[in-house]
């Protein structure tokens, strides 16, 4: 009925007691706990590490690690199964490797105190909190995460501790999502350089290798040939980045392309245009401050413009 793990602080006299540069780890073991939390650091320490590694953590009435100190919490190839939160880390660095699951099976609960783990329903947690040391690197690389219902299974965000309240997330660049697969969508944000969100067939959620390169609202493409096909007419198609592709544009669409700065490269495949326009109206812009907007054949890039 207690925790299994706890890096604690405690106060004197004189003073906060502190238990700096301090590690749990846990190999090859299997904990149960009818406590409300299995794991626990205190956001007073500095530098603290927790490892589970070909290990389980059953929390059924709680939650199952709440990391608020600096240093590291490290999931390699290990299940976590809780009731109202999975790990959530308000400071330091996350890892989890493939291999490793994180199972919730409830929902979250009202945050009444000041201080103590916010029980959000998530599978993974990333809180940038007002009076903690600060969150680093956040990484997942593989893995299983599983939320209950329309929680999320990944969810970031600011914390005021004076009114408890939530907002928008301000760290994103710290998290590094490469693999993994999730009971709700990963934020494109949340992941890694050179990777996307991708819907699993299954209704399961993941991230794969590739970039978008063109946008119409806030739906986003991997291809400009895609976005153009799925253009309603009078939409704009806005470049994120320089494709080579050779596209057209036909059946009576009429539609804004705005180059954005970048370039639209045809290739040198003969015959091929970079752009070419039939029975369409399509109006070409480039509202970057710039007006580096190109549109041209690599073999003619001298005559390009």
């Amino acid at each position: 009925s207690q925790l299994v793990g706890l890096i604690p602080s405690a106060s004197s006299l004189t003073g906060p007691i502190t238990y700096d540069n301090s590690s749990l780890t846990f190999e090859n073991v299997e904990m149960t706990t009818t406590a409300t939390s299995g794991i626990e650091t205190n956001g007073n320490n500095t530098n603290d590490a927790v490892t589970l590694k070909n290990s389980t953590l059953n929390v059924p009435d709680g939650f199952g690690i709440y990391f608020p100190s600096s240093g590291t919490l490290t999931i390699d190839n290990s299940k976590i199964n809780a009731k109202t939160m999975g790990v959530q880390v308000c400071a330091g660095s996350l890892s989890i490797n493939a291999g490793s699951a994180i199972t919730v099976t409830g929902d979250a609960v009202p945050k009444t105190e000041n201080d103590g783990a916010i029980q959000d329903g998530a599978a993974i947690s990333i809180v940038n909190r007002t009076g903690y040391k600060g969150l680093d690197e956040i990484k997942v690389e593989g893995g299983t995460f599983t939320a209950n219902g329309t929680n999320a299974a990944v969810k970031a965000y600011d914390w005021d501790n004076t009114n408890k309240t939530e907002s928008d997330f301000t760290q994103a660049a710290k998290v590094s999502v490469s693999g993994g697969t999730f009971s709700s969508a990963v934020k494109e944000e949340y992941c890694a350089t050179g990777y996307i969100p991708t819907a699993n067939t299954d209704g399961t959620y993941g991230v794969k290798a590739g970039k978008y390169v063109a946008q119409i609202g806030s739906k986003k493409y991997e291809t400009l040939a895609d976005a153009i096909r799925l253009a309603a007419k009078g939409k704009t198609i806005t470049l994120l980045a320089n494709v080579t592709e050779n596209v057209e544009i036909t059946a009576n669409k009429n539609l804004t392309l705005d180059l954005n700065g970048f370039t639209l490269n045809g290739g040198t495949e003969k015959g091929k245009p970079a752009l070419k326009v039939d029975n369409a109206r399509v109006t070409v812009k480039d509202s970057s401050e710039a007006q580096t907007g190109t549109i041209m054949r690599e073999d003619t890039a001298a005559n390009s413009g």
